[in-house]
């Protein structure tokens, strides 16, 4: 039996069907867990060696100090079972799809596959996204599934994969024609969710899209363009996207911006109070809302939408700085444009954080696997050889 190809199989199917429904898409995952391990003792058994190359190793090794800057939080802040319940949870189960992507022994062409039926699908999902706000009148959409945040989120991480494999005509690819189409399916989600972070993250990307492709690729790139123009005389031309456009940086006004605002000042002084550990890992929110939560702040936010500033309030400046250090490396690391896919880590990594500075989207499940399947098909990719890279 394949176990390999069971193994990526289900987990494509978790990717896909983890928002539409959150139990089939973990009964997915688990079986795709099992499977992994059985092809690990497979290979085993076989006498092969599951020692990783240096190349996919140096990620696990910075990940793991990553967690270690965290420990002073669990073991010494809050309660000790919570914190490390959350930790497990969110930053040792999530990750799996990027241990699976890595361990498993398989063809590039698979891989591809299962990346390129994820990316279709979360296009489809922006199709029916904005039908459904068609529909609904205006009014926001969440498509196949529940929760605008971690749609959004989702959206502005594969949103790179799918602009850059259409633009690149040097990298063999299946169902390359289509991905135009994608880009648009996707366009149309970020137009029916409406959610500003995800229109922040999707944007971030495309100065250093420009960058790259302008010369390379200048009549897709002069299209680009003329779509952008069309994007910004809809915004202009339509009162509430207009609004909600302009609205992005009103913190008076609009309480869902003043309000988060609000928040993270009283975020700044939970940190001076409690520096270097923090409240421990998910455990600051109750404190906030009892002891530090401005009169300014109306709504009772049970978190402090930004994923950055959790991390900071949970496990104070020590885990803050594992936290930096890690996605400093992730940038460092994929700084030069070289190879197609490096650019994509890249991308990825900047549109999911700049998402992530608005919304608790790593506490968000749906939206942290997805950013670890995406990476590990990637890197996977671009430190595969025979792998066409732009010069």
């Amino acid at each position: 039996m394949k176990y390999n190809n069971w193994c990526l199989g289900l987990l494509t199917l978790a990717m896909c069907t983890q928002r539409a429904s959150i139990a089939v898409g973990n009964i997915c995952l688990g079986f795709s867990i099992l499977m992994f391990l059985l092809h690990l003792y497979q290979r085993y058994q076989k006498g092969e060696s599951l020692k990783l190359p240096p190349e996919y190793q140096i990620y696990f090794n910075i990940y793991g100090i990553f967690m270690l800057f965290l420990l002073p939080s669990v073991f010494f802040a809050g309660d000790i079972v919570i914190s490390f319940k959350y930790l497990i949870g969110i930053f040792g189960y999530r990750i799996m799809p990027f241990v699976m992507l890595l361990y498993t022994e398989c063809d590039n062409k698979y891989i591809k596959r299962c990346l390129l039926i994820f990316v279709a699908y979360i296009a489809f999902d922006g199709v029916v996204t904005f039908v459904e706000m068609l529909i609904k009148n205006g009014a926001r959409a969440g498509g196949l599934g529940d929760g605008l945040l971690r749609h959004a989120s989702i959206m502005a991480t594969v949103f790179p994969v799918a602009l850059i494999l259409w633009l690149d005509d040097r990298i063999v690819f299946p169902g390359k024609r289509y991905f135009i189409l994608f880009v648009i399916g996707i366009i149309l989600g970020f137009g029916g969710n409406q959610s500003r972070s995800g229109w922040l993250g999707g944007i971030s990307i495309l100065p250093f899209v420009f960058y790259k492709y302008f010369s390379l690729q200048s009549k897709k790139m002069w299209a680009i363009l003329l779509l952008l123009c069309c994007l910004a005389g809809i915004i202009y031309t339509s009162p509430k996207y207009h609004h909600r456009f302009q609205s992005i940086a009103n913190i008076t006004t609009d309480r869902s911006n003043g309000d988060r605002v609000e928040a993270w000042k009283s975020a700044w002084k939970m940190v001076l109070d409690k520096p270097l550990i923090g409240y421990g890992i998910n455990q600051g929110h109750q404190i906030y809302l009892n002891q530090y939560r401005s009169k300014a702040e109306t709504q009772g936010l049970s978190h402090f939408h930004s994923s950055h500033v959790e991390v900071a309030v949970g496990t104070g400046l020590i885990g803050f700085i594992g936290y930096i250090f890690f996605w400093c490396f992730m940038f460092w690391k994929h700084r030069k444009f070289e190879n197609t896919y490096i650019m994509m880590i890249f991308c990825v990594c900047l549109a999911f954080n700049i998402v992530g500075s608005f919304d608790y989207t790593i506490d968000l499940f749906a939206s942290f696997t997805t950013l670890w399947f995406v990476l590990g098909s990637l890197v996977r990719l671009a430190y595969s050889k025979g792998e066409v890279s732009i010069k």
